[in-house]
């Protein structure tokens, strides 16, 4: 038996039970009760979960607008939802709720710190809704970089930082359509549980 630390490659991160939860589920769950304790220290916490975004309120057609781009990571995470649990036979229920655990924590601990946290210094530094949004998803995607220690390719792991940055928007619109946090954080542990 191997250590449950010991290195191993990106297609096999999460494989296990095991793996999903000293990999995935106890590293991001730390980060993200260190992340909110740190954000109610800096009195950043209340503002985060529900902030309004900036400037004039959407306009009809920008909320019909946003609201079609928030079907997309909704309905794929409902997709991959039914697949992965079709796989439940199969892989095992304690499986199934140790990579469940370790992309809420994702989920969770991402969300406050993109959309959260850094979406909200962002608007008071730019002033400007579309400039926090797409520097936060840049962030998001610079955050995803490092798996490149986990055994990928370079252009797997370019790749990887072009989706994110697409998909960090597509988390953006499901945090200002629903005007709160919640549903991002959910909309991304379901996106992960998906690909996974």
């Amino acid at each position: 038996m191997t250590h449950p630390f010991a290195p191993v490659s990106f297609a096999a991160f999460g494989s296990t039970v095991t793996s999903a939860l000293l990999r995935i589920a106890l590293p991001m769950a730390v980060t993200g009760l260190l992340a909110t304790f740190v954000f109610a220290m800096i009195g950043r916490l209340n503002t985060m979960w529900s902030h309004p975004r900036v400037g004039d309120p959407m306009s009809t057609n920008q909320r019909n607008i946003f609201l079609v781009l928030c079907v997309i990571p909704i309905a794929m995470t409902v997709w991959g939802l039914i697949d992965r649990v079709q796989d439940i036979p199969e892989s095992g229920f304690g499986y199934f709720l140790s990579l469940l655990a370790g992309t809420l924590a994702v989920g969770y601990t991402e969300e406050i710190i993109f959309r959260g946290f850094l979406l909200q210094e962002a608007r008071r530094y730019y002033r400007s809704e579309w400039k926090a949004a797409m520097l936060v998803a840049v962030m998001f995607g610079a955050w995803h970089l490092p798996n490149i220690f986990l055994g990928p390719s370079f252009l797997e792991v370019m790749v990887q930082f072009a989706q994110t940055i697409v998909i960090g928007l597509l988390f953006y619109v499901v945090r200002v359509v629903f005007g709160h946090i919640w549903p991002a954080v959910l909309v991304h542990a379901g996106w992960d549980f998906a690909l996974l």
